[in-house]
Order: structure tokens, then sequence, then C-alpha cells
């Protein structure tokens, strides 16, 4: 299945134009020819089955043939991550957390944060090509960097975690080995250095939920993983 993105397609599409990356890819490496069949999702649950009508490296354009509707799952999962010191650690969490099928990613700056710059728009295009990639019809939604205390104080997820070392997790508590109920859940996890104990007591007092990962210690975009199939699995 050879899959483009259009946010533009809708339920009523009948013709779509592919973007002029896509358009570029189509031609120039794919070598697509006119009736070839391609599909085309617009991240937010629709995807199009449909045939090229004219090729063009600026814009092709594409019939469509058949839309389909996918529903979300019942549970959400929010995962409100420090950015890493090295950018491709960071992209990598977000390509995979988008293949994983991630509702929402937060980036938040806490105390030993050091990336406090993000370049979003170079992100989204990592999440459209994990979409691509992956056939994940949903896109998950991006959220600027924002302060670990305002983030903490304006979560509204009905259950709320908070990622820390095991001998601190709630008297033990492990994620995996938890009874999870299917709802909105947002889970922090921390950068390098990981959360203060001055955090870790501000997001308890918030209503977030000390909680292990496993007993090995893990890099932040291994925990942003890890957490993320747990919730995303049940």
């Amino acid at each position: 299945m050879l899959v483009f993105f259009s946010p533009s397609l809708n339920q009523e599409s009948r013709e779509i134009a592919l973007d002029e990356n896509d358009s570029r890819h189509a031609v120039s490496v794919l070598r697509l020819k006119e009736r070839d069949e391609v599909w085309v999702f617009n991240g937010k649950g629709i995807k199009a089955q449909c045939q090229l009508q004219s090729l063009n490296k600026k814009a092709c354009v594409v019939d469509v043939k058949k839309i389909i509707k996918e529903e979300k799952r019942s549970n959400y999962t929010h995962i409100a991550i420090a950015p890493t010191k090295q950018k491709e650690r960071l992209e990598f969490f977000v390509e995979k957390a988008t293949e994983i099928g991630v509702d929402e990613i937060s980036f938040i700056e806490t105390k030993r944060t050091i990336r406090s710059k993000l370049n979003l728009e170079r992100i989204q295009k990592i999440t459209v090509a994990a979409l691509k990639q992956s056939q994940n019809p949903f896109l998950p939604k991006l959220n600027p960097l924002i302060k670990f205390s305002s983030f903490v104080q304006s979560c509204k997820a009905a259950k709320k975690w908070i990622a820390v070392m095991k001998e601190r997790g709630n008297q033990q508590n492990n994620l995996s080995k938890t009874q999870l109920v299917k709802t909105e859940h947002c889970i922090l996890i921390g950068p390098e250095g990981g959360f203060t104990k001055e955090e870790i007591t501000f997001s308890e007092n918030n209503g977030f939920t000390p909680i292990s990962l496993g007993k090995q210690r893990l890099r932040t975009e291994t925990a942003g993983i890890a957490a993320s199939i747990l919730l995303t699995s049940m």
C-alpha cells in the first residue's frame, strides 16, 4: 500500500491534489504511472483508496474511489516528555510514538531540561512520515514546549502518572502491572537527569501518581516509547 498525506481530505472529497513533496516522490522516486492505485490519509482517521489521474512533479492529482473512516480506540494516550539534549533522540521517540498510536505529545521544560527550543515544524514532518510508513490513520496532536509546573497544573486527564525510578514508584508500583482502565491517560517522562524531588512532590499534589516503568534505568526516549506501548495496548 502506497500512502500519501493530505490534511484536506474529507468524506466528501472526490479529487485530491498531492503536495509538491509527495508529488515529486511519486514521479521521481516511485515512478508511478497514471491509473496506479495509491492511498491518501488525512491524519484524522479518514483514508481514501485513490487512482492517479495526472502526474506532475508539483501537483499530482488523484481520483478518490473509496473513503474509509477509522474510529479511534476508547483509551486516549498523552505523553508529556522533556526534550533530550540530542534532538535526534527526541525525534526518534516522536517517530515511534506515532507508529505506536499515541494520541497527543506535549513537550515539558523541567528543572533539568537542557534543550529549551524545539523545531515543531520538523517534528510535525516526522509524524507525517511515520504515519505513511506505519499506515496509522491518526496523527498525534503536538503541543509546544511548556513549563513543567504550568503543564502539571493544567492537565485534565482522568488518569495522571509520573514516571520515576522504581524505588520512588508509589510503593513499587509498575505501570505494566497496574490495572489500567480505558480512559484518558497522561504520563510525565523526565529529562536525562530525571525529575527533582520537588517536581515529583508538586506533581503528586496536583493528582499525578508516581509509577515505575521497570527495574532498569531507561533513557528519556526509551521511557517514552515504553509508556506509549503500555498505554495504547489496553
